[in-house]
């Protein structure tokens, strides 16, 4: 007997571009299911709860400013690592090898997508 196909949710938003494109808005409750999605979608909110955490604490971007993205935790993938260890605020972490292959490279995308577009405004 066929299985029934998985009824994806609909989009919070939907945005036609002039050349036909639909850009589809998703976020929580809402993002798309396939095989393995809970595990992406928890992935990728412990990495903005972790990017949140490193804007607040060491101000790589403020409201009016920009700091060195080459000191605190974001110079190398240990010192990240010992940060997330002592701040005790994501004791799911326990790897030091998810922090070095997927968590760091992805915070670290994140922290620089930030600190540019803020550069940018800023001149």
């Amino acid at each position: 007997m066929p299985r029934k196909k998985k009824q994806q949710p609909d989009p919070l938003d939907e945005i036609a571009l002039p050349d036909g494109t639909i850009l589809e808005i998703r976020g929580p409750g809402n993002y798309l299911i396939y095989r393995g999605s809970h595990k992406v979608d928890a992935h990728e909110e412990l990495c903005d709860r972790i990017t949140e955490h490193l804007l607040d604490k060491f101000e790589y971007v403020t409201v009016t400013s920009i700091g060195a993205l080459n000191e605190g935790p974001l110079a190398k993938w240990q010192d990240f690592d010992r940060e997330m260890q002592f701040c005790g605020k994501f004791p799911e972490i326990s790897d030091s090898g998810a922090v070095r292959k997927r968590i760091y490279p992805r915070v670290k995308r994140q922290i620089e997508a930030f600190w540019w577009a803020k550069k940018r405004s800023l001149s």
